[in-house]
């Protein structure tokens, strides 16, 4: 499955389609470094389309820890929440919502969001 190709998936499961998307997305699909592989491409949709929420919340945080250290940073949980704003919220509104949730889950307040505190957020 080619980037192009795979772009087309990404509305209907609720991320806009940006090319930042495709890109995270796609790199998270492919395990292998190559292209999606049908393999590839039902496991990590069986995950997040039909995984348990810890299982969600742990393909979400992996897809958004760009610098792959295992916590967010508040750029990196800018861009989650900028890859599922469908909605009307202008980009002011998504920066400030993206600043009191990122408060929210930093439970010990070190400037970042670990996995275990994303996931804790998530399944509240």
């Amino acid at each position: 499955l080619t980037k192009e190709d795979f772009g087309r998936f990404l509305s209907p499961l609720g991320i806009e389609p940006t090319p930042e998307n495709i890109e995270r997305y796609y790199s998270r699909f492919d395990t292998d470094n190559n292209r999606i592989s049908f393999q590839e491409l039902i496991t990590s949709l069986s995950t997040f389309l039909k995984g348990t929420p810890e299982e969600i919340a742990s393909f979400q945080f992996k897809t958004w820890d760009l610098d792959n250290n295992g916590e967010l940073d508040q750029q990196e949980f800018l861009s989650l929440l900028k890859s599922v704003n469908q909605s009307s919220l202008s980009s002011k509104d998504v920066e400030q919502l993206a600043k009191t949730l990122f408060a929210d889950l930093d439970i010990d307040q070190n400037g970042t969001i670990s996995m275990e505190e994303f996931k804790s957020g998530m399944l509240k």
